[in-house]
Parts: C-alpha cells; structure tokens; sequence
C-alpha cells in the first residue's frame, strides 16, 4: 500500500514539475534526454517524465515525428495505470495539433485530456486543459464561449498557486475583454498579466500582454500610447511563441501606420508581418496579414496586387475556418474582381462573403455590408446599393444602442446619484440658514422677556426677602416630612421590583430549559451526520438554526437500495416553526418507511393532504402561513438514477466542475393558493464524482457583506461551484466560514441548512 502511494505521488509531483517549468527552446536538450532513457528501465516514472519533455520540445521547436514521442507516453501512462499522466499527454498532443493549424482536432483533444483530469481530480490539469480550450474558442473569434473556460481556468490557477498558468490565464482573460469591448476590463487583465510576467520573466507572456494593450489603445484611437505598448519586433526571438507574437506586433504597427496615412510604411510591416507568420506556421495571422496588404493595394488601386492578397489570405482563413477573416477576405476579392471587369466573378464572390458573414462577428458583418454596397453601385446597381448601406446602418444602430443600454443603466445611476447628493446638500444649506435665522429671532426675544423677567424679579426679591424668612421654618419641617414618606414608599417600590425580576428570571430559565429540552428532542428525532456517512462517506451537513430550535430539517431514510433523502424548510423558525418539523417528520416515517413509497412526487402529493387534512387548512383552521417547502430526491445505488421533485425549493447538481440548478414545482406543502397541484418527478443520471447540494433559502436570505445587503441566489450558486473544486472534508468548514464572515455583526435573519454530498 505504501508502495502504491509513492508511486501515485511521485507521479503527481513529476506532472506538477512539468506543468510549472518554464519554456524552453534549447535544442540540445533532446541529446541529453534521450541519453538518459537506456538508464531509466526500471523508473517507469522518471521514464515517463523524460518522454513527456521531448514530445513538448519537439512541438515547441517544429520538429517532425513529435507523434511518436507522445504515443509512447501515453503507452507508458497506461501501462503505469494513471490517468493523470494520461492527460498531459493527451494535452501535449492537442498542443502539437493547435500549432500545426489542426485547431478542430486539437479541441477534441484537449477535452479528452479535461475528462481524464477531471476524473483523477487533477485541478492544474483542469486548468491547463481549461485555458487552452478558451484559446481556441478566442481565436476561432468566439470570445462568448471562451469567456467561461477561461475564467475557470484563471480561478483553478489561483487556488493552485500557479503563477505562469495565472500570467497566461490573464493574458487571455485580456484578449477575451479586448475583443468584446470591454476596454476597462481588458487593460486591467493586461496590467496584472505585464507585472506577473515581468516579474516570472516569462518572454512570450509579456511579448503578448504587451501587443494586446497596444491593440486596446489602437482600437480607442491613441496611436501614440499604443506604440508604447507594442515591443520591437525585432527585439524578439524566433522562438514559437515569440515568433507568433512577432507576427502580431508587425502587424499591430502596420494598422497604426494606416491610421496615420503612411502606406508605404504600412506595406513593409504588413510583408514583415506575414514572414514572422509563416515562421512560426500561423495561419490566421498569414490570412490577417495578406487580408490587410489587399487592402492597401485597393487603396492605390491596384486591383490585380490586391486580389492576389485576397486570395491568399482567403486560403489561410480557410486552413482554420475563421469566419471574420474568410468574409473579409471573400468580399474584398470579390471588390477587386469587379474593378478589373469581371463584374461575374466578383459579384458571387460578394454575395458568398454576405453567407459567411453570418457567423462572423458584428463588425465584421458591418465591412461586408458596406463593400456590397460600394460593389453594386460601383456596377450601377443603386437598388442593391442603398440596400446594404441600410443594412450597414441598421446594425451599427443596433450596436450603439446595445452599448447605450450596457451603459445607459450606471451612468442614469452615477448621474441620480449625485443630482440626490446635490440636492441634499441644498437642503442642507437652506436647514442651516433657516436654523440661523431662527436663532437670532430667538436671541432678540430671549433678550427682551430677560429685561422684562430682570425687572419683575428685583421687584419680587424685595417684596419676598420680608416673608421669605417667616416662612422658611414652615417649609423646612414640610419638606422633612414628604422625603420621610417618600423614601418609605421607594424602598417598597424596589422589594417588589426586586421580587418581579426574581420571578421573571425563574420563568425564562424554565422557558429556556423547556425550548432546550425540545431542541434535544427535535435532534434525536432527525438523522445524524454520522447515519448519512454511512450510505454517503463523501458528505457534510452545515445546520445553523437562528435560535435555539430550527424550523429547517433534513430527513432521510432507506429502502434497500434506494435512499430517499428531503430537505425542509416551514414557515417561520424557532418554537413554531420546530413544531412543524415534528409533524413532518412524522408523516415521512409513514408514507416512506411504513407504506414503502418511493416516488418523489408521489411522496410530497401524500404529504401535501395529509399537511392539509392535519392542520384543517379546508375546514379554516388555519392560515396561509402554515406551509412548507421541501426538496425530495431518491437516489438508487444500483442504477445511479436520481428522481427529484421539489416544492418551491430546488437541486443543485455539479458535473465536471459546472453547476446546473433543477427547479422545483410553485406550490408550498399545505398551500391552498390553487386547488389542483401537480408535482412533477425529475431524473438526472449521475456519474462518479457528483456532488449533489440541497439548501434552504436561509443562506441566501442573510444580510450582511460591506453594504448590509442579502447574500442572494446568484452568488450562492457561484459559491456551491467553487465548493466542489474542494475536498468534501473541507467543504463544511469553508461554507461555515463564509457564512459568519458575510453575517459580520448583523444578526442571523433565518434557520441554515445545506446538505452536500458526493457520489
């Protein structure tokens, strides 16, 4: 067993190593390698490592049979039965395929290399499988799709400490943003990933973080800031990744010299542009480039260089299926073609961009709208013409008022915000002009009834002084006389104060030991942890009753080789609430241990009459408030079939580190709001490795956090999802402390419950 455990952590730590290392060109690398493999017949292990490096810096430096190395790794991975090792080398080979333009195969590729990591729980294989996904939906111009696979990627990183898979996590995060408009966004992802990769010294990271802020400030028309961030092309090594990168930066620098009118200029770093591209065998920025010369050449109108551009670029936009490059490219031709009188030709080839463009982005769509126009009335078609034009025009108003809305909604907020700061502060100056004012009018009368008052009470002084002293015997015996009586009156006062407390204190000790005593019987009638461990040893219940009983409970039993399992939550909490749950509880026992029912929906119709019928709801004798909600699952552990039916609660279900929310039914148990229910039985095919998450609505219903608001559905979600990435023995401890650091010193706003388990 021990022997087991080492190999299995020796294997761990040689794909770690692997993973973290920086890149590496050196060439003479492979000798060295290859050398040591004679010596290493015995260490399946370390045999294993030395073949995974040389599979990576075959494809890292071009060289043929790359295939090779990775067959005999993942030969070796399966005899040595780990599905880790499994994975790297299948993402290795997907790495291989990707930079050899084979981009659909290198997709299918990785997500097996994912489902293998995915099944060993191998998160920094997650990752990386995770981010080289999102490249490719990036530079297949699918920025929507990327967006989610890389930001599990940059959030997989982070827990793993992975700083060079953060950098390139970051980098793509920046592109993505760039690419959607978010400008903001975009040039803080670019930021963090220049300092991170500086700071790693990671060349082609920073090559490449550097480019895409360049890129942001071209695209917000600052030619001078983006030449800041775009690096000398000729400063970069021939290295892969450099190599790509010094592609993009000529041709970054070649979209600036456009823009500022220097053709010529333009041509040179377009030309530079496509030989570091063809280098480090780019096709989509050969087709970039090419697309990009064409364009200058119809500029000077020189139609026959400019279709011969169009062309190439529509070949390479072809070899990676890049729906914006190839209806550029279509169009253009077509353009061209049709200015060198083959007024045939060109128009199909217009009209076949108008098809491609429907998969290209809205931009895109835009160009090729205008160039049909410019085509038909170039060929006096002006119908056709003002057509297109008008479409150009419709989507670009499209565009705008999306932006306007995305944006529309903060600055409207920004603009009430401070108009409500102004206005307060106009109050605020008026209150105090009108509290001056009314302090002087106060001042002058005070002033004047105190010469009124001065005047009467020196005539009252003289007339007092004589009968003052006559009278103060008198008054003195008097006043003896009350404090004597009423001291005798305050010290019978405090004996019976005294005595009520005595007595309340008897009563809320008696109250408080019979709430306890009910809260012992309420815990020895629901399960134990311990008795859920048992059919479940991947399991936790996190149970945080408001007060000191709990009116959400956790119910579960057994049927041979089912487990029916409910979670509830009754209106209101504490004693009422806990009365409920006994009631509850009760009426599960029967219909599923006694009666055997293992139907889901079945079960809670049973347990909605039978609430019904014990409470009176018909006969009036009970109101609205009475109710309660509940989520039932019935899980079979012969056939991993899970049936669920909820009743205005739902199920959380985590596939694959990807959460899904099953809904229940509208209607509460012992509800009348409509006089037919239907509840509606679910079923999920679980797989190994499930987590499955049920909770009442306590957690999401806390306030708390900086702004004192509700924790909210959303970010419960999103926190039951970081959850599974986590041991199950540690999943408790984690949702605990959220919850107290979200609840800070607010007070706790209802019961908690979650229940969370793994198959």
């Amino acid at each position: 067993m021990k022997r087991g455990f080492s190999s299995l952590l020796s294997i761990c730590l040689v794909i770690a190593s692997f993973l973290l290392s920086p890149i590496s060109s050196e060439g003479q690398q492979i000798d060295s390698l290859k050398a040591k493999i004679p010596e290493l017949n015995n260490d399946s292990v370390g045999l294993l490592k030395v073949k995974l490096e040389l599979a990576d810096i075959y494809i890292r430096d071009s060289l043929p049979n790359y295939g090779l190395w990775i067959q005999e790794s993942l030969d070796l991975s399966t005899a040595i039965g780990d599905s880790t090792s499994t994975g790297l080398a299948y993402l290795i080979l997907g790495k291989g395929l990707f930079l050899n333009n084979r981009e659909d195969s290198a997709l299918s590729v990785w997500q097996i290399a994912y489902d293998w990591f995915a099944q060993s729980g191998y998160a920094p294989g997650i990752a990386e499988a995770e981010l080289w996904i999102a490249t490719y939906y990036t530079q297949a111009g699918n920025e929507v799709e990327a967006l989610p696979h890389a930001q599990v990627a940059h959030r997989l990183s982070v827990q793993q400490r992975n700083k060079p898979s953060i950098a390139k996590s970051l980098n793509l995060l920046c592109q993505i943003y760039q690419s959607l408009g978010k400008y903001e966004e975009a040039v803080m992802y670019c930021g963090v990933a220049i300092a991170l990769a500086e700071d790693l010294r990671l060349e082609v990271e920073k090559a490449e973080a550097y480019t895409s802020m360049g890129r942001i400030f071209a695209e917000l028309e600052d030619p001078e800031r983006a030449k800041l961030y775009i690096q000398d092309p000729d400063a970069l090594d021939e290295q892969m990744g450099l190599a790509r990168v010094k592609g993009k930066s000529y041709l970054e620098l070649g979209h600036l010299a456009v823009v500022e009118g220097k053709l010529e200029q333009a041509i040179v770093y377009f030309q530079a542009a496509i030989q570091a591209s063809d280098l480090a065998n780019d096709d989509l920025g050969l087709a970039k480039a090419h697309n990009s010369l064409g364009e200058i050449y119809l500029k000077r109108t020189e139609y026959r260089e400019a279709r011969v551009q169009f062309l190439l670029a529509f070949t390479f936009a072809r070899n990676v299926n890049d729906a914006d490059e190839l209806a550029r490219a279509k169009v253009k031709l077509g353009f061209a073609k049709g200015n060198l009188n083959n007024v045939g030709e060109g128009r199909a080839d217009v009209l076949d961009a108008l098809a491609l463009s429907e998969a290209a982005t809205s931009s895109t769509q835009m160009d090729v709208y205008l160039t049909l126009g410019d085509f038909f009335r170039m060929i006096n078609r002006k119908d056709s013409a003002i057509y297109f034009y008008r479409l150009r025009l419709e989507l670009q108003e499209d565009v705008f008022r999306t932006e306007i809305n995305e944006n529309l909604g903060d600055q409207l907020k920004h603009y009430l915000e401070q108009e409500q700061d102004r206005q307060e502060q106009i109050q605020e100056e008026n209150r105090k002009v009108a509290e001056q004012k009314d302090f002087n009018n106060r001042v002058k009368i005070y002033a004047l009834v105190a010469g009124i008052l001065a005047i009467g009470l020196i005539a009252a002084v003289l007339y007092t002084r004589y009968t003052v002293k006559n009278r103060a015997t008198e008054a003195l015996e008097r006043q003896t006389e009350s404090i004597n009586r009423q001291k005798e009156e305050i010290l019978a006062q405090r004996n019976e104060i005294v005595r009520k407390n005595r007595r309340l204190e008897e009563q809320t000790h008696q109250i408080t030991n019979s709430i306890q005593y009910a809260r012992d019987i309420q815990m020895a009638m629901l399960p134990e942890e311990s008795e859920l461990r048992a059919f479940f040893p991947e399991s936790f219940i996190f149970n945080a009753p408001r007060e000191i009983v709990s009116g959400d409970i956790f119910w579960f039993g057994r049927l041979g080789h089912r487990m029916v399992l409910a979670m509830i939550d009754c209106t209101g909490h504490g004693v009422p609430g806990a009365f409920l749950t006994v009631l509850v509880n009760n009426l599960l026992n029967q219909l599923v241990l006694e009666q055997q029912m293992h139907n889901p929906a079945e079960i809670i119709t049973q347990l909605d009459e039978k609430v019904r019928k014990t409470l009176r709801v018909e006969e009036g004798g009970n109101d609205q408030s009475n109710t309660l909600d509940i989520a039932l699952m019935v899980v079979d552990a012969e056939t991993r079939w899970l049936e669920f039916t909820g009743a205005k609660m739902p199920l959380y279900y985590v596939h694959n580190y990807s959460l899904v929310q099953i809904k229940g039914d509208r209607f509460s148990v012992g509800s009348t709001e409509t006089e037919e229910k239907f509840f509606t039985r679910q079923r999920i095919k679980l797989q190994e490795g499930d987590y499955i998450y049920m909770a009442t609505d306590g957690f999401q219903n806390q306030f708390g956090g900086k702004e004192g608001k509700k924790f909210m559905k959303t970010q419960f979600r999103r926190l039951l999802n970081s959850l599974s990435t986590l041991p199950m023995a540690s999943q408790r401890s984690v949702l605990e402390q959220r919850f107290q650091s979200w609840k800070g010193e607010q007070p706790q706003t209802d019961d908690v419950l979650v229940v969370g388990l793994q198959l």
